[in-house]
């Protein structure tokens, strides 16, 4: 239905102007995404009568599709700079086809505020448009995502490639201009702080906590006469002018940080009540912790240094303190403090044996503010000193997972 209706819903997006002030600039918008918007809504699932969530809706374009195609409840978020997690609205008067619709839609920055939705809430999340112009913690915004989303929900994902072939002439043919977005004064969320390539946003979703169903590039202009080849060629070298992406949640998620993508930790997002190495451990961990090692045996684990610092979130006021550590030593001495809003509320020492150990501590009635747990070593040491091998590191003690229950 919506491939005969091209040209018609052209006209009808162009009477669907959200802010009538900036009409020309969004008719310029509608010229250059409306193929995208098209392909967006064919990827959202037909004949449900479930929950979607439209993340970025702002010119309300695909949720005027979604209305008008599909049975979902919509829910909508936008950020307008101003984080107050409320509900807002805007309205489209259509008077050329006598249509009006209000939006109501919560205005929430993604990468910084939980989504104030219960865990598997929503069957589809369209996320379209809006990973680009996060500046902080992309991966934040997926756990957002993947925490509201059904067992095998739908994530649908669009933003620009940064290889689409306008970037590729300007690179190897014409370098007068540089490839980055522009600067806009629609402040630091209205421009493109980091796009990806396909690559990039595929090893992202999959190492999270998604399985890719379908992806492609997208040539976004009109696919007629030598253009329908042109468009196909692009799309084969993965070089069309955006990402398109439907992914389906995977039943874990993981706190995955590549190396591409950020230097050094992005700012702690405390989310959890307990640490699991290599899973969601690089947002919760502070200062004092050497690299992730997998032991055949035991899994993941991360040694401390003299000191060092973690953080976690407490669901519940009552709460016993569990530790699962390794120490290369007897009689090796360490001390525990747990603060919260930076008020010492607990603090014990531990004479740990050779191996493996468990410390469970029953902690005093917290509030559900994040707690910081802080490892001092009584005496750290070098395996190189101790003649066990060339590892020059400080260590202290080997921690697999901490967390209350």
């Amino acid at each position: 239905m919506i491939n005969d209706e091209k040209i018609n819903l052209k006209d009808y997006f162009s009477n669907s102007i959200v802010t009538p002030e900036v009409k020309q600039e969004l008719i310029g918008y509608i010229n250059e995404a409306f193929n995208r918007i098209i392909a967006t809504f064919q990827l959202i699932p037909d004949g449900n009568e479930g929950k979607i969530l439209e993340i970025g809706a702002n010119p309300y374009f695909l949720t005027l599709l979604i209305k008008k195609y599909r049975n979902y409840e919509i829910s909508l978020i936008n950020y307008f700079g101003e984080n107050d997690n409320t509900d807002a609205t805007q309205t489209i008067d259509n008077e050329k086809y006598g249509e009006k619709h209000t939006f109501i839609f919560k205005n929430i920055n993604i990468e910084k505020e939980i989504l104030p939705y219960p865990e598997k809430y929503f069957d589809v999340v369209i996320y379209g448009e809006v990973i680009e112009h996060l500046i902080e913690n992309p991966i934040f915004s997926l756990y957002n995502i993947h925490r509201i989303l059904k067992d095998d929900g739908v994530l649908i994902v669009s933003t620009p490639n940064v290889y689409r072939y306008q970037n590729v002439i300007k690179f190897f043919c014409y370098h007068k201009f540089s490839i980055y977005d522009p600067y806009s004064n629609y402040g630091v969320y209205g421009r493109h702080n980091r796009e990806y390539t396909m690559y990039e946003l595929q090893d992202i979703l999959e190492k999270t906590g998604f399985s890719v169903i379908s992806k492609k590039t997208l040539y976004a202009k009109d696919k007629r006469g030598f253009f329908k080849i042109f468009s196909k060629i692009l799309e084969i070298f993965q070089l069309g002018d955006y990402l398109l992406f439907k992914v389906i949640k995977k039943p874990e998620f993981s706190w995955y940080l590549p190396e591409y993508l950020y230097r050094g930790n992005p700012t702690l997002v405390i989310t959890d009540e307990f640490i699991l190495m290599g899973k969601n451990c690089c947002v919760h961990i502070d200062s004092g912790w050497h690299c992730i090692e997998t032991w055949s045996k035991k899994g993941n684990i991360r040694w401390t240094k003299k000191n060092a610092k973690c953080h976690i979130k407490p669901k519940k006021i009552d709460n016993l303190l569990i530790i699962d550590f390794y120490s290369a030593f007897d009689n090796f001495e360490f001390s525990v403090l747990i603060s919260q809003n930076n008020k010492v509320i607990f603090e014990f020492k531990h004479n740990a044996d050779f191996g493996w150990g468990k410390i469970i501590h029953r902690l005093p009635v917290v509030s559900c503010d994040p707690l910081s747990i802080e490892f001092i070593i009584t005496e750290s040491w070098i395996p190189q000193q101790k003649g066990l091998n060339e590892d020059v590191r400080e260590l202290g003690i080997a921690i697999q997972g901490l967390g209350l229950v």
